[in-house]
């Protein structure tokens, strides 16, 4: 597969310049040169190969084709919310969510929570999301919400499509209950939609679990083990689609 290489704007035939770190990683990173092609992609599900047509000290220029659409995802759409661990462990967890398909990722505040994430954390994460979806072929970016306390979160989501709620004692996180959640949600005019919610290192409160269950969510288990906080939503990402994909 050709490299790939985001554009902020609407993709479309004609000429178009890269500049900033796009332009970096083509000509200082990967040394691509004067007719090399490269995959375009606008973070909407569009593509376009593109032919570079000259490269300067700053910028490239790039004649781009006929834009078309990504293949259809038959995956439902599926949303991750967590109370982000620190450091690095966050950044891990944005990358493997895109790697794995997660439509929406929606940072939680908590009882619990130890990391409160800035703004700036955020456009840090954001273009966490540019780099993994470039490197794994995605062509639709991962949206990534607000900081959500987890009361909005609960006012705002649960009705919305089916919830699960990664907690010690649930039912069994796997692909039938899976299936079943995301028929009935089909069958509501939803499309199948699935959200999943981790907590922080020290978990859900009481309350918060009283909050989740009265509004209509799930308690599921992933097991004997406490799984760390970005263990769990990748665990729980990976299980929903080898639902779909793996046979």
């Amino acid at each position: 597969m050709a490299s790939q290489f985001y554009v902020a704007e609407k993709l479309k035939a004609g000429s178009i310049t890269l500049e900033g770190s796009e332009y970096h990683h083509l000509a200082r990173v990967l040394r691509l040169q004067v007719k090399d092609t490269v995959r375009l992609f606008d973070g909407t599900g569009t593509f376009a190969t593109a032919e570079i047509t000259a490269i300067s000290r700053t910028a490239a220029t790039l004649n781009v084709g006929q834009p078309y659409e990504a293949p259809v995802d038959l995956v439902p759409e599926l949303t991750v919310a967590v109370a982000l661990p620190k450091l690095q462990r966050s950044g891990w967890l944005i990358e493997k969510c895109v790697e794995l398909g997660v439509s929406k990722f929606i940072p939680l505040t908590t009882e619990h929570a130890v990391v409160h994430p800035r703004e700036s954390k955020l456009d840090n994460l954001r273009e966490l999301i540019i780099q993994a979806s470039k490197q794994c072929g995605r062509a639709k970016l991962m949206q990534i919400a607000d900081v959500t306390p987890w009361k909005e979160f609960v006012t705002h989501e649960f009705g919305k499509q089916p919830v699960v709620v990664a907690h010690p004692g649930g039912a069994p996180f796997n692909e039938s209950l899976i299936k079943e959640l995301c028929s009935q949600a089909g069958a509501q005019g939803r499309q199948g939609q699935l959200l999943l919610a981790v907590g922080p290192e020290g978990g859900f409160s009481r309350d918060e679990i009283t909050n989740a269950m009265t509004s209509g969510g799930s308690l599921v288990s992933l097991g004997p083990r406490i799984l760390r906080v970005e263990t769990a939503a990748v665990v729980m990402a990976s299980i929903f689609l080898g639902a779909y994909l793996v046979k």
